[in-house]
């Protein structure tokens, strides 16, 4: 097991991994849970911000991948 964090969470590691595999499960809660709940549909600037929020993580999302696939 590598010693540091640097290591440890290195694209291509078991660490990068669970980032990526964690940015797609908030990015699937965001999509699913979020931007479709009655509250949030019902205001458009509400809405407006989760999906800034969803746009966000799917930059991350592509970032982590380019590194680490």
């Amino acid at each position: 097991m590598p010693d540091n964090d640097e290591e440890r969470f290195a694209p291509g590691s078991f660490g990068c991994h669970e980032a990526l595999h964690m940015t797609s499960f908030l990015m699937q809660a965001i999509d699913t849970d979020l931007m479709e709940h009655p509250a949030i549909a019902a205001r458009p600037d509400w809405k407006a911000t989760a999906e800034v929020a969803f746009s966000a993580l799917y930059d991350l999302y592509q970032a982590i991948g380019r590194e680490h696939l």
